[in-house]
């Protein structure tokens, strides 16, 4: 609510899942303030991409929430996406994972119309809501956060627990605050071995995050989604920000996989805008060089796969442990969030294990 400005009067809505904590705090927030909430069924993209803004004219959405995905799906479909009228639109709402500058922008521009703050929220629903997040009185930078969450004691540190500035580190919670879980159900070790143990006397909440001097705050990605390739160390959103720079690309997901020279090779899979020229290897290897030139070559892509999708949970989320599991020929574990199966079948053809019988 803080975050949001939500009041009696304004119509939120913000496609989401359930079971994620989006499809509550919407909820809840839209509900406790006196708010109207949009609640709608079936897919963004149908009958047509027009859906959302379509949605927004027909109720006049004054708040209006989106997945990454959803934004970088509506950008690469900008024509018939824009078909409704979004001037109710007083405030955008992005959330569920690392969001590049670029989709960032769009999105304030197009929906916002280039007038109307957008903010970046990120927490989970092990912490019932935001730990970072943005306000609308201070300067947002894309892509980014200008705030951490009141009454959350949120840090970046080292692997020993030292604060880091201007460096890629976990994000973490010092102090229990109101909403974080306390346990899981009849599995308290587990609860502690996921949160408290990585890091003595620390929560350590699995994210990548980097702080800058002015106070704003960047997440990188999953921290069990590092990529260490000789010897150096970043996230796969710094990977995947520089991909999608390139319009023949809609989506990227980027992991490391054992390499006995490197200790971890980088392979990109991606996902090619609708129209875009050239066939996969053109685009493969357009991918390949423009990674080389901006990270360097260290970072020069073992591989890259064009496929048809890329694993995602119910709520959008890119599910990059599966992809990297699943090329690497190895159990995925738990599958039960994934929204589209049929997606696996493309990593196991281009890894060479076959489709799973």
């Amino acid at each position: 609510m803080v975050h949001f400005d939500v009041a009696a009067g304004d119509v939120f809505c913000w496609p989401a899942d359930m079971g994620w904590i989006a499809g509550t705090l919407v909820l809840g927030c839209a509900l406790l303030r006196g708010a109207t909430l949009v609640c709608y069924d079936g897919a963004p993209d149908y009958p047509s991409w027009a859906r959302m803004s379509q949605l927004v004219e027909r109720h006049r959405v004054t708040h209006f929430g989106s997945a990454p995905t959803l934004i970088r799906g509506l950008a690469n479909n900008e024509q018939v996406a824009l078909e409704g009228d979004v001037s109710s639109v007083r405030l955008l709402i992005t959330a569920g994972e690392g969001i590049d500058p670029e989709h960032f922008c769009w999105f304030q521009r197009t929906f916002g119309r280039g007038t109307q703050p957008l903010i970046n929220y990120t927490g989970g629903t092990e912490v019932s809501g935001a730990l970072l997040s943005s306000v609308v009185v201070r300067p947002i930078p894309p892509s980014g956060f200008n705030t951490i969450s009141p009454g959350v004691d949120v840090d970046v540190v080292d692997a020993s627990g030292k604060p880091l500035t201007g460096a890629v580190g976990e994000l973490v919670i010092r102090q229990p605050f109101v909403g974080m879980t306390q346990s899981f159900w009849q599995d308290p070790e587990r609860y502690l071995d996921t949160y408290w143990h990585t890091i003595p006397g620390l929560w350590v909440h699995g994210d990548l995050a980097l702080r800058r001097q002015d106070g704003t705050f960047f997440m990188m990605g999953r921290s069990d989604d590092t990529l260490k390739v000789a010897g150096k160390r970043l996230g796969p959103a710094e990977v995947e920000e520089v991909v999608l720079e390139l319009p023949e690309v809609a989506e990227a997901a980027a992991i490391g996989v054992n390499d006995k020279d490197k200790g971890q090779r980088l392979v990109v899979f991606v996902v090619g805008s609708p129209g875009a020229a050239g066939d996969a290897d053109a685009v493969s290897s357009l991918v390949t060089r423009h990674v080389d030139k901006r990270l360097g070559r260290p970072f020069r892509p073992g591989a890259v796969h064009v496929v048809g999708q890329l694993p995602k949970t119910r709520s959008s989320k890119i599910m990059r442990r599966v992809i990297r599991s699943v090329y690497c020929n190895t159990p995925p574990g738990d599958l039960s969030s994934l929204d589209n199966p049929a997606s696996l079948d493309e990593i196991r053809a281009v890894s060479g294990a076959g489709p799973q019988a």
